[in-house]
């Protein structure tokens, strides 16, 4: 079973216990919002001091086939 949103992509903003400034880390998601509390709260926490963000997904670039017309 695949599963399209059971990760989200998380930009470490401040130095946080265990996780350097810099770090991207994926966390467990159910529809986009972290499973794990602790994460939920430092999303909450980054509307007033920025200490994570979420790193949004690239939108796929469509691939034209060659030889088809448009």
């Amino acid at each position: 079973m695949t599963c399209k949103d059971c990760h989200v992509e998380l930009m470490i903003n401040v130095d946080l216990p265990g996780y350097p400034k810099g770090k991207k880390i994926k966390v467990t998601s159910n529809n986009g919002i972290p499973t794990s509390k602790y994460w939920r709260d430092r999303i909450k926490d980054s509307e007033i001091d920025g200490c994570v963000s979420i790193v949004e997904k690239k939108a796929a670039k469509s691939i034209k086939p060659s030889g088809v017309d448009s």
